[in-house]
């Protein structure tokens, strides 16, 4: 008597595909989600140093304008 032969994969054999498939899945969607992390991070510290420049160009010109208000009183 001969032996069985077939050319399907075992139970296990899928189950264990299937399993590193979802593995492989999550770990796409988290690479996904890091990288969308790190470039919206990456914006906002963009947007934050060019807000502290505007700051710093605002105060600036308050100084400039409180100088002008003060040198104007003092000639009134």
């Amino acid at each position: 008597m001969a032996t069985p032969s077939t050319n399907r994969p075992s139970i296990h054999t899928t189950l264990v595909t299937e399993a590193e498939t979802e593995v492989t899945r999550t770990e796409t969607v988290t690479r996904d989600i890091t990288r969308d992390i790190e470039r919206i991070l990456h914006e906002i510290r963009e947007l934050d140093h060019l807000r502290g420049e505007e700051t710093h160009g605002v105060t600036e010109n308050v100084c400039i304008i409180h100088d002008e208000l003060r040198l104007l009183s003092e000639y009134l």
